[in-house]
């Protein structure tokens, strides 16, 4: 579950894996703070399935949506940034 995206920050930049990892942590975290207020918005009887299948299918189209995303603009090639004055660095594969 986690090779796709997990890896990914340290490929796109081995020096500030931590860094990518906490934005990308924070940024989820928020949203998931904010899914209670959503969620008590929609559904005002929990008994209403129809109220609760709003909410899963809102849900489902945020993942959906947020991999096809990643999908779109994920790279494994090391950013210019990664070295922070400026140089280039390559990307070494070993046998």
């Amino acid at each position: 579950m986690h090779t796709g995206w997990m890896v990914n920050y340290m490929d796109l930049s081995p020096n500030f894996c931590g860094a990518l990892m906490a934005t990308g942590n924070g940024i989820t975290d928020v949203l998931g703070v904010i899914l209670p207020v959503i969620i008590s918005n929609v559904v005002t009887d929990v008994t209403n399935q129809y109220q609760w299948r709003v909410v899963m299918l809102i849900l489902a189209g945020f993942t959906f949506i947020g991999n096809i995303i990643f999908i779109l603009f994920m790279s494994t090639e090391i950013q210019p940034w990664n070295t922070g004055d400026g140089e280039k660095e390559t990307k070494k594969i070993e046998d």
